[in-house]
């Protein structure tokens, strides 16, 4: 909110801040105020965020009360000199008092919110990076069944082929034992065959003899 400005006079003035001027006429600060405010000086904003406001320089030995700052300080003017009074602009005031602890309040709330950020983004990377985990670790434990299936059928395919290669020798033992009675039954069956042509020869030597013996005899 700003202040009535002044009517625009030929007085030099000099730029003074409430704190200044409470020292150049030797009272407080707030009764500096709201003197300024009541001869409606102008105020200006200062490059350091404090408030100055113009006093004519002829005024500030006249105002100037050597003996301290009195409760009588906001009634010692003439009634002439009093402008209409107008709204406090509290901004330079809070510049001059409370700017510093805004400012350091500031500054430690942008740190914390910082600090803040900084805790949430690596909050935010352990979190991805426990997600990524989790996944590597549901991808590995996938195939891990995948794997201890195949192993079973493996298993099971080996003890197929184990019992399939145990009947084959069973069937090639079997073979070999049929083989060996075939070839005995053989041999039995060309020693019957030798014996019986053997036995047929003599029979019928036997029936040429008697038959020349009994012949030689009519």
């Amino acid at each position: 909110m700003s202040l009535a400005t002044p009517l625009v006079t030929d007085v030099d003035t000099k730029l003074l801040t409430y704190a200044e001027l409470a020292d150049a006429l030797g009272i407080a600060p707030a009764s500096a105020k709201r003197l300024a405010i009541r001869r409606g000086w102008q105020k200006t904003p200062g490059n350091d965020g404090k408030a100055r406001v113009a006093v004519p320089i002829e005024r500030l030995e006249i105002e100037r009360r050597p003996t301290g700052d009195s409760p009588s300080d906001d009634t010692d003017d003439d009634p002439g000199d009093v402008t209409p009074s107008v709204p406090s602009d509290d901004t330079g005031d809070r510049g001059d008092t409370e700017l510093p602890a805004f400012l350091a309040a500031t500054a430690v709330l942008t740190q914390h919110i910082e600090r803040l950020e900084r805790e949430l983004s690596e909050s935010k990377a352990a979190l991805v990076s426990m997600t990524n985990e989790r996944d590597l670790e549901r991808e590995a434990s996938a195939q891990v069944d995948v794997l201890k299936a195949i192993l079973e059928a493996e298993r099971q395919r080996t003890t197929e082929l184990q019992a399939e290669r145990d009947l084959e020798r069973t069937k090639a033992v079997r073979v070999d034992t049929l083989q060996a009675v075939l070839e005995a039954e053989q041999r039995r069956s060309t020693e019957l065959r030798d014996e019986r042509d053997k036995w047929q020869a003599l029979a019928t030597a036997s029936r040429g003899g008697l038959w020349g013996w009994l012949r030689r005899s009519a």
